[in-house]
């Protein structure tokens, strides 16, 4: 769709779908324009009694000292392990279930600065927002 791509080692990663049930991470061969896979990342999750399908969507690729970070459109926040063999999730949360996140995240300094753009719908009260985490290391034993 329109959310960012990324380009690595011959390959392009982007998500492909125009709406959101028909969303599939996809990695295409730069060199031949061949698509080399294409995955559904859905998962369950249980939030209170009720079980729910939680995906991406249309979320967005960045590269960070050569980790893949994944934004997805409702503000599921992904570390991803791509290669041309496929895609493995290394860890994942839920910062907040507000539609519409589809702003490219910013890594600055250590600090990741994403644009929450539309209210959370998963129980929060917050309005749109701008909301900075700091990525940076803490020497052993310093204060939080």
């Amino acid at each position: 769709h329109w959310m960012q791509p990324l380009v690595k080692g011959g390959f392009l990663y982007g998500f492909a779908g125009r709406n959101e049930p028909d969303v599939e991470l996809a990695c295409c061969e730069l060199a031949t324009g061949k698509i080399v896979w294409r995955r559904d990342l859905r998962w369950t999750e249980k939030v209170g009694d009720r079980e729910m399908v939680r995906s991406f969507f249309r979320g967005t690729l960045l590269d960070v000292d050569g980790s893949t970070l994944c934004l997805g459109e409702h503000g599921a926040l992904a570390w991803l392990d791509l290669s041309p063999e496929g895609v493995e999730v290394k860890q994942r949360t839920q910062l907040f279930l507000a539609p519409e996140t589809w702003s490219l995240p910013v890594v600055y300094r250590g600090l990741l600065y994403i644009a929450q753009n539309d209210q959370d719908r998963g129980g929060g009260t917050s309005e749109p927002r701008w909301i900075c985490y700091d990525f940076r290391a803490r020497p052993a034993g310093a204060a939080e």
